[in-house]
């Protein structure tokens, strides 16, 4: 179950719903693990719990071709193997992935009051700190929004032809990729990380790159 074989190994329930993913991992032949996690802590398999061990959580994350998941915990593993991931759901969007083969989709935000999504510049604006806390939201009548099961098949595709080496960019890619990095402030890990947003993700909201 290397990574020639290329099993893609999913977080848990609440990061990576399985329709989501299934579906093209199959069509791709691709063997797929979900990580489940329990209350008492532990990593549980979709498979037989005689597979369970401490041994199996890190070695089935070192082996698989690929990891899918947000920012719990879990994705910081992958890059003791450097592994590549696709992370969904990913906040704040001052952070990015830290892996130069990581795709990543971060969520959206919807104000709600001027019943529009906030733009990328705006949310930039906002101190790392405030997006943290679950009152700023409350008290900003701000929605964080998920990532649809679209943008995240499309990125799982983007990571499929990434490990074919067949994953390129047009120029209006690197453009609109261009200029989100230059809203980033020099102190945000994101601008010098060499990690990817989905290309089909900014290019679905190319008009939040103002």
């Amino acid at each position: 179950m290397g990574k020639k074989k290329r099993t893609a190994l999913k977080g848990n329930q609440h990061d990576c719903p399985a329709e989501y993913v299934h579906a093209p991992l199959s069509a791709e032949k691709i063997e797929s693990i979900r990580l489940q996690c329990k209350f008492n802590g532990e990593l549980a398999y979709s498979d037989p719990d005689e597979f369970r061990s401490e041994f199996m959580d890190i070695y089935l994350i070192e082996k698989s071709a690929f990891f899918i998941g947000s920012t719990s915990g879990l994705w910081g593993i992958p890059y003791l193997f450097n592994t590549p991931q696709v992370n969904i759901n990913h906040i704040p969007f001052h952070d990015a992935t830290l892996g130069e083969n990581d795709i990543w989709l971060p969520k959206k935000l919807w104000l709600v009051d001027k019943k529009r999504y906030m733009n990328f510049r705006e949310i930039l604006s906002i101190p790392r700190a405030q997006m943290l806390q679950g009152d700023f939201y409350i008290n900003n009548r701000i929605e964080v929004i998920d990532n649809t099961s679209d943008e995240i098949l499309e990125a799982v595709l983007e990571m499929l032809d990434k490990i074919d080496g067949k994953l390129s960019y047009t120029a209006e890619d690197d453009y609109y990729w261009s200029k989100l990095k230059n809203m980033y402030s020099k102190d945000s890990p994101a601008k010098y990380s060499l990690s990817r947003i989905s290309k089909s993700f900014l290019k679905k909201y190319s008009n939040l790159l103002v």
